[in-house]
């Protein structure tokens, strides 16, 4: 996801990582507004993350090979149909409540970790599915 608009806010973080608060509202119609909060942290993938695997070295190349050396983590919060007149109010208050609710958990000591093992947990499962999903059509071709 490409990250685009005003930049708002950049806070580092207790545990290293640096967040990132965009505005990336836009108008809709007349003098309403689609006001977007865009929230993101970019993780560099470390090979200590993996240490609770089967084969750590295996999992981190793995991951990695797939989708490079950072991952990131995205969330948007979104309001439509906003008076023009509100805007800069709404926005503060999304962001402060942003952050009254969720700076503390993604600041926590292990949010890193547990962010790319919920990756490499849902990538690998991907990777299950279309394995089994390509074994299924040249099984079924075979046999047309």
């Amino acid at each position: 996801m490409e990250t685009e608009g005003r930049l708002l806010q950049q806070i580092e973080l207790d545990n290293g990582l640096t967040m990132f608060l965009h505005d990336q509202s836009k108008p809709i119609v007349g003098n309403r507004w689609q006001l977007k909060l865009q929230i993101t942290v970019p993780i560099i993938i470390k090979a200590e993350y993996f240490a609770k695997c089967e084969d750590p070295q295996q999992a981190f190349r793995e991951l990695t090979d797939a989708l490079g050396s950072t991952l990131q983590f995205t969330l948007e919060k979104v309001r439509n149909f906003v008076d023009e007149s509100k805007f800069a109010e709404l926005m503060e208050q999304m962001t402060r409540d942003f952050l009254q609710s969720s700076q503390a958990y993604i600041a926590s000591v292990n949010f890193a970790e547990k962010f790319t093992l919920k990756k490499y947990a849902e990538w690998k499962e991907e990777e299950i599915w279309q394995r089994n999903r390509r074994e299924t059509i040249k099984e079924t071709e075979q046999k047309g």
